[in-house]
């Protein structure tokens, strides 16, 4: 009876305002009805990623910038103009620079980890305007000496046969960055990658351990979180390291991910752990078997010594 007198009482206004009072009710029902009885309960997924949500890594961002220094590196091409011992001198140097970068971060992390401090930023203040010199020198080197590793990883893999007249598909193309960090998801039972997520680098410890134990009692799961070496976006992401044979290792393991990504073992890679178990293993191989023929060819003073033949007794 009473939607009945509500209903007449409708009819008696303008045809205006009854449009505006049908709309109205049209969105409480919709905010306090339908959605709130008809919203499906998150899956595993779902609860993963509103535990995440906070520190979910923005890979569109990330690519964004990474397309726009490429493409400004491909225009360009700076390293057709250097020989290969300048090519050699501009890669040392550039490693070299990040060692003494990484050595003053670590110097700067250890005051502030020490309590005998009472002004921390006053107590790095020379090591802080230094680490921001060497920053800017660092950025100066940068994009030609990524330009200068692509180009001899993929003059590699165009020996072992890849591509067409020395020409991959896709180009290898990398950044050397801080990495996301990779939270794995296991059930307790069993040992199975059963969900993951890529959280922003610069995670604290304290941080990343509130964050696994979050998901474990959330989910009734393991969780661990791990930082990575790359990662097969486009352009792909190398870690940040003074290790130059690490880097061309997986600047190499990176591409075959992507080179894999239009035939069936790439396609299929989600399709279950096994599946991602040969994709990573045959990356691997390529990888470790590419970046030590790069190493090789243009850095043979990085080679480990070869091993000294056991005399016969």
């Amino acid at each position: 009876m009473k939607w009945r007198n509500a209903f007449q009482r409708l009819r008696a206004i303008s045809p205006k305002r009854r449009h505006l009072r049908y709309l109205w009710w049209f969105i409480l029902l919709a905010i306090f009805g339908v959605r709130r009885d008809t919203q499906p309960a998150l899956d595993f997924n779902g609860r993963l990623g509103n535990l995440t949500a906070p520190y979910q890594f923005n890979f569109f961002n990330w690519t964004a910038r990474a397309i726009a220094n490429k493409l400004g590196q491909n225009a360009i091409q700076d390293q057709h103009y250097l020989s290969a011992q300048q090519r050699h001198a501009v890669v040392t140097q550039y490693f070299e620079l990040l060692g003494q970068i990484q050595q003053l971060e670590d110097e700067i992390e250890n005051v502030y980890a020490d309590p005998g401090f009472s002004n921390h930023a006053l107590a790095t203040s020379q090591q802080s305007a230094e680490l921001a010199h060497l920053r800017k020198e660092l950025q100066t080197l940068e994009s030609l000496a990524e330009a200068i590793l692509q180009e001899q990883i993929a003059l590699t893999l165009a020996k072992e046969g890849f591509g067409i007249a020395q020409q991959l598909q896709p180009p290898v193309s990398f950044n050397i960055d801080s990495l996301p960090y990779f939270l794995i998801v296991s059930p307790r039972e069993k040992i199975e990658n059963k969900a993951f997520a890529n959280l922003v680098p610069g995670m604290t410890v304290a941080e990343r351990s509130q964050l696994e134990e979050q998901v474990d009692q959330s989910l009734e799961v393991s969780s661990l979180i791990e930082p990575i070496g790359g990662l097969a976006t486009f352009p792909t992401m190398v870690y940040e390291t003074t290790n130059l044979p690490f880097v061309l290792e997986v600047g190499a393991h990176e591409w075959c991910h992507n080179f894999l990504m239009l035939r069936p073992l790439g396609l299929l890679f989600d399709s279950s752990p096994q599946m991602r178990t040969i994709n990573e293993t045959t990356c691997t191989i390529v990888g470790k078997e590419v970046g030590q023929a790069a190493v090789a060819h243009y850095y043979p003073e990085l080679l480990p010594p070869a091993p000294t033949p056991t005399p016969n007794k």
